[in-house]
């Protein structure tokens, strides 16, 4: 089966817009230089963009054509494309272009190919979880397990990649996949912002969400020796941005464990 025309373009791509090429062969910023791989294109109607690009419609911006010589002036088209330079003005990395189709009519289709992507993603989360979870974290603490660091056998030093482990302690709700979890439900998460963990979730008092939680992690996030593990509950982790989704998600995930037949 063929991919759809706009799965490709959209998945590698940050923004599409329209626009209309104003100069080939041309540059708005001293920054990149004018080759035959350049165009100047006025920004028409954004399609999909990130804040920082709410200010360009009516702005004249320099394209890095993924082929030299593929616009002609005066064309107008649907550019898909990534930032490449922010500076006197805005330069940008086209993935690919395809004739004009007004935003209105593009918006909702682009929008449908990120949920399906999305979809894919999360997908690929569920199969690999333990239990999926609706819920409300009750509190954050330091991890109990500390109590272990006199035990035998303990890691040594931390290394500059401390991950700072804490421990959020959930108020499970509903089942969504998998047995239902022996209170408390711990998910263990690292506090640190170091480059390792930055883009790991963490967790807060109050904070009610979707969790998929993963057991696999653990041993290597926190190992302790088995007489100290057999005095604490079952301890999750939930390491990647798509392991903890809205609350009000439950029912997309309750359709996509269906159709994976959990």
């Amino acid at each position: 089966m063929s991919t759809p025309p706009l799965v490709e373009p959209v998945s590698r791509s940050d923004v599409v817009f329209n626009g209309t090429v104003e100069e080939t062969g041309a540059t708005t910023t001293a920054a990149v230089e004018a080759t035959d791989s350049t165009a100047v294109v006025r920004v028409d109607e954004l399609v999909r963009a990130p804040s920082a690009f709410d200010g360009l419609v009516g702005q004249r911006i320099t394209v890095l054509l993924r082929a030299p010589g593929s616009v002609q002036e005066g064309e107008r088209a649907t550019f898909f494309v990534n930032a490449a330079v922010f500076a006197d003005s805005v330069a940008v990395q086209e993935v690919d272009h395809s004739p004009a189709t007004a935003a209105a009519e593009l918006a909702p289709q682009v929008s449908d190919v990120i949920d399906r992507l999305r979809d894919g993603d999360i997908r690929a989360r569920i199969a690999t979880a333990d239990v999926v979870v609706t819920g409300r974290v009750a509190q954050v603490r330091a991890p109990e397990r500390a109590a272990a660091a006199a035990v035998p056998g303990m890691p040594g030093p931390v290394s500059e990649h401390d991950p700072k482990w804490m421990e959020a302690v959930l108020d499970v709700e509903s089942v969504l996949s998998g047995s239902t979890p022996e209170p408390p439900v711990v998910v263990l998460f690292p506090a640190s912002i170091d480059v390792m963990w930055v883009n790991a979730p963490k967790f807060h008092a109050g904070q009610e969400a979707t969790w998929l939680l993963h057991t696999d992690q653990v041993p290597e996030a926190a190992p302790v020796p088995e007489s100290v593990a057999a005095v604490f509950p079952a301890v999750y982790t939930a390491l990647e941005p798509g392991d903890v989704l809205p609350k009000e998600q439950a029912d997309r995930l309750r359709g996509l464990i269906e159709e994976l037949g959990g």
